[in-house]
């Protein structure tokens, strides 16, 4: 009785191991998930007022929320659908103004573009030196959306994930 309960655990191993086993033959390519970055987002609320000024050179560092959106490929794709909508709405409306260099709440890493926003809504394409604007509503507006995700996802994440530039 032994030999036929060995004989009949080894045959359903046998079983549920062949597949896993034989599923990375050398004829099949095997797919790696890479982590691509799609846009990084760093923010202090529009109407935050500092003793010490917030800078081009310091957002990162001081921001209070810290977003990076990462494209699962091949297994995921598509990229989130705020990716498109920040775009769009960043380079909406052309302006005239220069930012405030000492008053930056936004820089906003898209690959190889970034913009920098200030506390009233002066924008500024920093590869092309592009001058773009926010409205009040879409100040506010933004604002409300970027701080949703702090309630939805770890806004530090970015200190955890290893991802190359």
């Amino acid at each position: 009785m032994r030999k036929f309960a060995l004989a009949v655990f080894a045959c359903s191993l046998a079983v549920f191991l062949f597949p896993a086993l034989s599923s990375n033959s050398a004829s099949e390519p095997t797919k790696t998930v890479t982590n691509e970055v799609t846009m990084r987002i760093y923010f202090i609320p529009f109407g935050t007022r500092f003793f010490v000024p917030v800078g081009i050179g310091d957002i990162e560092k001081r921001s209070h929320i810290n977003l990076w959106f990462i494209r699962r490929g091949p297994i995921l794709s598509e990229e989130h659908p705020f990716v498109q909508k920040l775009s769009q709405v960043l380079q909406s409306q052309r302006g005239t103004a220069e930012i405030d260099h000492q008053g930056i709440r936004l820089k906003v890493e898209f690959g190889a573009d970034t913009f920098y926003a200030d506390n009233a809504g002066a924008i500024r394409k920093q590869n092309t030196g592009e001058k773009f604007w926010l409205s009040l509503v879409q100040l506010d507006s933004l604002e409300k959306e970027i701080e949703y995700f702090a309630g939805v996802v770890d806004i530090k994440a970015s200190k955890k994930v290893a991802i190359p530039n």
